[in-house]
Order: C-alpha cells, then sequence, then structure tokens
C-alpha cells in the first residue's frame, strides 16, 4: 500500500486490525473446525491452478496461474499461461523445481485431466500416462485430493487467495506474458520475506533450512515439448493445433516442428528456421513479414493488402517513418516512369 499509495499516512498497524476484523467476519459466516498440520521441511508440496487477470499488450486477459508451494516453509512458485493445458501444468512444475532448487517427495493435487485419467476406489487413481513419465523422471509421489474435498490441499488454496490479492492488485500491465512472469517471479522471492501467522522466523529463513532436504533435480531435464512433421503449404505456413505458422521454408518442404506451452519452433535439418509464441485460439494464422521477404522481392505489389504486414501494423512493428519511405520512393518511381521518353515507330 505504501508503494502505491504513497500520499496515504496509513500505519501496519491500522492495516492489520483491519485484516483481523475482516478475517473474523468470515470465519463467523462459515465457521468450521480444523486440525492444525505440521510438516517436515521437502516432505510435501501442494499444486493447484487459479485465474487472474492482467493487461498483456493494453489487452485485458484471463489467465491460469499454476501455484506450487512447500507446506512446511510456505515458499510458492506462481507462473501464467493462457490455457491450463497438460504441457502448461508439467511445464510449471519442472520450472518450480527450479526455482526451488530441488525436488519434493510429494506433491498433492486435485484430480485434474492433466494427471488423473480416472478416479478408481479409496485413494487409487489411473494416472494420465504423460504424467506418470514426469513423475518417474523427478523420482516424486503424487497424492490426490478426495474428490470435492478442496480443503485437503488447504494451504496451496490459502496461497492461492493471498497472492492474488498481494501481487495482482492493480491488475498488472506489462507488454508480453514473459515480462509478467518475470514479475511473478520476482514477487515470489521478494514475498519470502513474510511472516506467517503463529510463526517466529521469515519464509526466507524457513526456506534456507528446507532447500538442503529437497531431492536432488535430474541432470537431464524432462523434455515436455511435442515433436510434429509437418509440410509447408502454399502459403508458405505449418498447420499446428488448427493453426497455422509462417515458415521462410519453400512450398513442400517437411519441416520438424516443436510445440510446448509457450512457443512454436520450426527446424530444418536441425537448424531453427522459425519461433512463434503458441496461440491458443483456432483458426488463426501467425504471420512474420521477414519470412515473405523472398516471395515479395518477386511480387512487390503483395506487400500493401498483405496479412502479415496488417498484423506487424497492428503490433506496432511497422512504424509510421516506414510508411513515409515507402511513400516517397512510390512517389520516386512514378515521376521516372512519366519523365521517361516514349518512343515509337
Amino acid at each position: 500500500m505504501r508503494e502505491e499509495l504513497p500520499q496515504q499516512p496509513v500505519s501496519a498497524r491500522s492495516v492489520r486490525r483491519a485484516v483481523q476484523e475482516w478475517k473474523q467476519q468470515r470465519q463467523q459466516a462459515r465457521a468450521e473446525t480444523y486440525i492444525s498440520q505440521e510438516y517436515e521441511p521437502g516432505r510435501e508440496a501442494q499444486v493447484d491452478w487459479y485465474e487472474a487477470y492482467a493487461e498483456i499488450g493494453g489487452e485485458r486477459r484471463k489467465l491460469q496461474v499454476l501455484c506450487v508451494r512447500s507446506m512446511y516453509s510456505g515458499a510458492a512458485y506462481h507462473r501464467a499461461y493462457e490455457r491450463a493445458t497438460q504441457l502448461a501444468f508439467l511445464d510449471a512444475q519442472a520450472r518450480a523445481f527450479e526455482m526451488f532448487g530441488g525436488v519434493f517427495e510429494t506433491l498433492r493435487y486435485d484430480n485434474l485431466k492433466s494427471a488423473v485419467k480416472q478416479i478408481l476406489r479409496g485413494k487409487r487413481r489411473e494416472e494420465a500416462t504423460r504424467f506418470v513419465a514426469f513423475r518417474s523422471r523427478y523420482l516424486f509421489e503424487a497424492a490426490f485430493c478426495t474428490p470435492a474435498k478442496g480443503n485437503e490441499k488447504g494451504g496451496v488454496e490459502q496461497e492461492n487467495g493471498r497472492f492474488r490479492r498481494r501481487w495482482w492488485t492493480p491488475v498488472p500491465q506489462f507488454a508480453s506474458l514473459d515480462d509478467l512472469n518475470r514479475y511473478l517471479l520476482e514477487s515470489c522471492i521478494r514475498d519470502r520475506e513474510r511472516r506467517i501467522e503463529g510463526r517466529v522466523e521469515t519464509v526466507d529463513e524457513a526456506f534456507a533450512r528446507e532447500q538442503s532436504r529437497l531431492r536432488r533435480r535430474p541432470d537431464e531435464e524432462f523434455d515436455l515439448s511435442e515433436c510434429l512433421k509437418c509440410k509447408v503449404d502454399d502459403h508458405a505456413c505449418v498447420r499446428v493445433k488448427h493453426n497455422r505458422y509462417s515458415t521462410p521454408l519453400p512450398l513442400g518442404t517437411e519441416a520438424e516442428v516443436r510445440v510446448d506451452a509457450s512457443d512454436v519452433e520450426v527446424r530444418w535439418e536441425g537448424e531453427l528456421v522459425a519461433r512463434h509464441a503458441r496461440c491458443y485460439q483456432v483458426q488463426q494464422e501467425i504471420l512474420v513479414l521477414e519470412h515473405y521477404l523472398g516471395v515479395l522481392e518477386r511480387k512487390p505489389g503483395a506487400l500493401p493488402h498483405s496479412k502479415a504486414l496488417a498484423q506487424y501494423r497492428q503490433a506496432g512493428l511497422w512504424p509510421d517513418s516506414f510508411d513515409r519511405l515507402w511513400l516517397t520512393r512510390s512517389t520516386s518511381s512514378r515521376r521516372r516512369l512519366i519523365s521517361r521518353p516514349i518512343f515509337r515507330r
């Protein structure tokens, strides 16, 4: 509050009193008895999705955020995605292990489809194949809550609400999703300076003691990307997940496409030739103007109304100075044609 409203003379004591009154009102509204839990360092982390809003490039978007929270220290990792896909689910956990510096013995989840194929009797689950491969690489156990019993992972549920009120308010504004995720990572680290109610040490002090108890991460990271073989069509694009992405490759070339939660990479003979931010809409064309320079050299008249140029204008990548230069060169070309003598037989 002091950072956002420096002109308001508010004290920390007033804020604590207001928050305490608010909590008391909530507890009275839904009174329930809970049993306090105590966890060993590195023993368990809880994982959950939540929704949050941000302005990306001037457009307000509803994002899906995955949180991984240590149940001993309270340290947490948050990362935002366009969609809550299985790739995003696994990618966020791999990045969380990197930030924590190790892997927890057990991770607790809801019965989300990215991890659970079928709910069996009791605590038994038929897990998704890719999730089993991911879990086997990082060597942790998966525990799943009873259906409709979110309180079994109350630690991460409370973390989501607290973090959203602290770091997602007011609505953050960034040029790209990558910039937003860098802000979230910095916020997760800064957030360790707080003290959890009932504890003497800070989250950071508890996490420093817990970090040495985490399991070591594997030397080779789990490859989360999907590999596809795609042919370049007559618009110099490859079709991936119901969308088309431009390439500089000629018509008919068979390219290798790697798709992860954030990017689409096009490779040919092992060399990266194009990279696009992944689009989660359908029937879209994601184009890069530079990929069409060879064609435009032969067909310059196609440039003014090309979709690639329109996308560049919309994204602010085609400045007004380019149009002025274009107009000047076009005017000079017309003048040369007019002044050229015409010979008749």
